[in-house]
């Protein structure tokens, strides 16, 4: 039996070599064509869907949450922005009031971690919208000439979903889970592993 915590500094190694790549490496780019929906991949997360309700991103089943709004994001890459649209074929028979949203994450400078999604027309100096790049099937931001995937996702109080969070670096939050997004769904659907 492996040893689960050879396992975890297996993902954390991984993941830390994924986050510096060259990014010279930008033209084996193969993901993030067309529209697609993002899945999550971590330490008990086998690529559970991303979500939103129309500001806050989360990870896991959209329909466990007890909001209209909360439908699975369809990203459609433009340069080097993520915009987000509801997958309404997905969601509950209502159809969520957000549209057309930029996929945002805090700047070093923001007292939060929180990953977001923002009007294009309301973009603060506290958010960070564009540098996302693909390296294969991985969501990157490109950052001076290097490659960072600080994605983490935090228990939220329902279960089986996450709130998706932005460099852990500086956040001691019990529970959080490094997870890197990927488009390509998973075999078995997505699932929380115990």
């Amino acid at each position: 039996m492996v040893n689960m915590n050879c396992l975890k500094i297996a993902f954390l190694l991984y993941t830390w070599l994924l986050g510096h790549i060259s990014a010279i490496s930008l033209s084996n780019r193969a993901g993030g064509t067309g529209n697609f929906q993002a899945y999550a991949y971590g330490d008990g997360i086998g690529g559970l869907p991303v979500f939103s309700t129309g500001f806050t991103v989360y990870i896991g089943n959209s329909t466990s949450i007890n909001s209209s709004d909360a439908a699975p994001v369809i990203f459609t890459k433009s340069s080097t922005n993520l915009t987000s649209n509801p997958n309404t074929t997905a969601s509950s028979s209502s159809t969520p009031s957000w549209s057309n949203l930029l996929f945002a994450i805090p700047a070093p400078s923001s007292p939060t971690h929180t990953v977001a999604l923002v009007s294009p027309t309301n973009i603060t100096t506290d958010t960070v919208t564009s540098g996302f790049t693909f390296y294969g099937h991985f969501i990157f931001v490109s950052e001076s000439g290097s490659l960072q995937s600080l994605f983490y996702a935090l228990p939220t109080d329902t279960d089986d979903v996450w709130s998706l969070n932005w460099n852990s670096t500086s956040d001691e939050t019990a529970g959080k889970v490094l997870v890197s997004l990927r488009d390509v769904m998973p075999s078995n659907g997505g699932d929380v592993v115990e």
